[in-house]
């Protein structure tokens, strides 16, 4: 598979903390940003299938305290500053974006 699935997890006081579920993305000669990926729109963050986030704990990221659940993350990509955002929509096709299901939005 071209974007290989992967994840990664962490710990919070030795119990289960949070994890990703993504797939790693493969350049293959290709110009991403700007390019397959447009400024100004809103980008799954990954590959094919939409990132995941599954949280065990309450998370403090930024200004948003996430309560545990699933999650789904997208970033707003520009040629400055990005804003990432946590989706309540879980389970969909990367690019199937449902703003109403916008849980926080920030720039990183």
């Amino acid at each position: 598979m071209p974007s290989p699935p992967a994840e990664t997890s962490q710990t919070v006081d030795g119990e289960d903390g949070f994890g990703f579920h993504y797939n790693s993305p493969s350049i293959r000669g290709r110009k991403i940003f700007g390019g397959l990926v447009p400024y100004d729109k809103v980008w799954r963050t990954g590959a094919n299938p939409a990132t995941s986030l599954k949280t065990e704990v309450n998370l403090k990221i930024g200004t948003a305290t996430v309560p545990a659940g699933n999650y789904t993350l997208y970033t707003l990509p520009s040629t400055g500053d990005w804003k990432l955002i946590i989706n309540k929509q879980t389970g969909q096709w990367g690019t199937k974006y449902d703003q109403s299901q916008g849980f926080w939005r920030a720039w990183i």
